[in-house]
């Protein structure tokens, strides 16, 4: 039986990219510096995504 609750890495970088897109976007509101590291960290969880899901890309192919 597999669990449903359980929380896989797909959707933990999942959370991160929603999480950080909407710090990053909040820049009014944040320094400047936190806006800068929040948008590296963003970056980071969607270049792992994409290579999470890197065989739905290569899926266009076919």
């Amino acid at each position: 039986m597999i669990n449903s609750k359980k929380i896989t890495g797909r959707m933990l970088v999942m959370t991160l990219m929603v999480v950080f897109f909407l710090l990053v976007m909040s820049f009014h509101h944040i320094p400047k510096l936190f806006h800068e590291v929040f948008g590296f960290i963003w970056l980071d969880a969607t270049m792992l995504h994409h290579c999470q899901n890197r065989q739905w890309f290569k899926s266009f192919a076919q």
